[in-house]
């Protein structure tokens, strides 16, 4: 009883690997990713140079990791497990109340290198204004432990005023309001609330939202950050 059982585990775990081996080259190939927002690899052409020196098997690789058949739902159930079993961050990503923040590594060296080559930059262009916006760890600061809010300290302070203004108005109309849940990006509403400060800045009028209009992009991407951590 127990050999018929291993030969028919057997022969389940050999028929669901030569099934999918030969589904991803039957299946049409999928150009491009509206959930990761990328162009996925294809299949690598043929040639002895790139057999040789390696990179057509480093392709063959990326080709079969994209076109996996049932790729998106695979992730899914992926992260589903990982919350299930209580974890909060994945990738570098942490998850606070629905929401998905990328994780503070802060690096002062860098930061003033940056900080420096965009301020020389400045220098020579007349009438030109820098502006960082915040961390989303910042933004959603309300969401930390106690303990988390640790990691606020490897933030730098903003660079100048005008991304302390804004970072002000965030706090005071509410992050979920000018913030993507799902992505480090803001919204339509904060992209202009951004605007009315860089025109105030620059010292332009500023136009109303009725001069504008919003416009979908995608139903199905759900962000840079959702992306990483799933």
């Amino acid at each position: 009883m127990k050999r018929a059982t291993d030969i028919l585990f057997l022969i389940l775990v050999c028929a669901l690997i030569f099934g999918i081996g030969g589904a991803i080259f039957v299946l049409p190939s999928s150009a491009f990713s509206q959930r990761e927002n990328r162009p996925l690899a294809q299949f690598p052409a043929f040639s002895l140079p790139a057999i040789l020196d390696g990179s057509f098997f480093r392709s063959l690789s990326l080709f079969y990791t994209d076109q996996l058949p049932l790729r998106d739902r695979l992730g899914e159930i992926y992260s589903i497990s990982e919350i299930a079993l209580g974890k909060r961050e994945s990738n570098r990503v942490l998850l606070r109340g629905g929401t998905l923040l990328s994780r503070v590594e802060g690096d002062g060296e860098i930061y003033k290198y940056n900080l420096d080559a965009i301020g020389s930059f400045l220098e020579h262009r007349e009438g030109a204004l820098f502006f960082c916006p915040p961390e989303t760890a910042e933004v959603y600061s309300h969401l930390l432990s106690r303990s988390e809010r640790g990691l606020l300290d490897a933030i730098p302070p903003q660079p100048n005023e005008i991304s302390e203004k804004y970072l002000r108005v965030v706090r005071q109309m509410g992050s979920e309001e000018l913030y993507f849940r799902t992505d480090h990006h803001w919204s339509a509403k904060g992209a202009f609330e951004a605007y009315k400060l860089l025109c105030e800045a620059l010292g332009e009028h500023a136009y109303g939202e009725e001069y504008f209009y919003e416009s979908v992009a995608s139903e199905s991407f759900l962000g840079s950050a959702y992306r990483r951590s799933s």
